[in-house]
């Protein structure tokens, strides 16, 4: 028997935390959730996060063992789900609203967007709001200076957006008291949606040459930020470093591509590259990264930030041992 198709539910709000059936503690009790079908396994299997003063915690592996014919039941909805996912794949993918769109980019909100404030303050405004237009970055009320992150495709239609809170100071994302990320789908509440994802950045695809290398990262800013140092490329975010699958990099199969992944992900993207001929995976950061940066898993942008993008032709000699043959591959 196998339990590795659940996991404790993360955490997003006090909604999706309940009432420890030992202790009885509010809001205390993780659920653990199928990773196939997003259903719960019992009311009863999960984690109470006190762990000193109740501890409980009752794991699938437990509960198919006291329960044999639960295996039987997590079989059946298993095949009901690889069913409805066959089905689901060939359905056309919904979109939001260019209405929805189009008023994120209400200006004077620019004013209160952390991560546009950000580029602003490192890049100059010129700078800032030309990246701001590239890549459609919009404004949200979810959070006081949240930012949207569109993912439009060729056509230049929204499949959904990444919501995300940004210090304005570092740049960085902001996670506590809790991780800041949503999404416009999930706020609309649109019945039927049927969300397909696309790269971040895809519409350029439209307007620059076929010809252009294409480099791949994980996070949107990041991809913001490289496109004005490597301006050879057009750069594209997949927003994670699990959804990076070559079901998505299909649709590039007659581009070149390069993927930049974060420090510890080069296993994997390789993995899911290594059936395209036409992409390369950088191992610029493996290369260059010490041991402490590693432990704290930096991003191709924690870098290019040391540095000014008007003077990155002073970027340390021993990147030419990596650089020049990744840009060979791509170019």
């Amino acid at each position: 028997m196998k339990d590795y198709t659940y996991r404790l539910e993360p955490y997003q709000t006090k909604a999706n935390r309940y009432d420890c059936p030992v202790c009885g503690s509010k809001k205390t009790f993780a659920k653990y959730i199928s990773t196939e079908t997003g259903e719960y396994l019992s009311d009863t299997v999960g984690r109470c996060n006190r762990e000193s003063n109740c501890g409980y915690h009752y794991t699938p592996k437990q509960y198919f063992q006291d329960n044999p014919s639960g295996e039987q039941i997590r079989e059946k909805n298993k095949s009901c789900f690889q069913a409805s996912l066959s089905s689901l794949s060939t359905r056309e993918p919904s979109y939001i609203d260019q209405t929805v769109v189009k008023a994120s980019f209400f200006e004077s909100a620019y004013l209160n967007n952390a991560f546009v404030l950000f580029l602003y303050d490192r890049f100059g405004s010129v700078q800032a709001e030309e990246l701001v237009k590239k890549y459609c970055i919009g404004n949200s009320k979810k959070w006081p200076g949240a930012t949207v992150f569109w993912q439009l495709d060729t056509e230049w239609k929204a499949r959904t957006g990444k919501i995300m809170l940004y210090d304005r100071a570092t740049g960085k994302r902001v996670k506590q008291p809790f991780n800041h990320v949503h999404w416009v789908h999930s706020i609309l509440k649109l019945e039927d949606f049927h969300l397909k994802q696309c790269f971040f950045g895809e519409h350029l695809l439209d307007i620059e040459p076929s010809d252009k290398p294409i480099a791949i990262v994980e996070s949107e800013k990041t991809a913001v930020i490289a496109s004005l140092y490597f301006y050879d490329f057009i750069w594209l975010a997949c927003g994670g470093l699990s959804t990076l699958s070559p079901e998505r990099l299909k649709s590039l199969q007659d581009r070149k591509v390069i993927l930049f992944p974060d420090l510890n992900g080069f296993e994997k993207w390789t993995e899911a590259a290594k059936d395209f001929p036409n992409i390369t995976v950088s191992n610029l950061l493996e290369t260059i990264a010490t041991d402490q940066e590693r432990e704290k898993g930096l991003d191709l942008a924690d870098y290019l930030l040391r540095f000014s993008y008007l003077e990155f032709w002073t970027y340390p000699k021993e990147w030419d041992e990596v650089l020049p043959y990744q840009t060979q591959q791509a170019a």
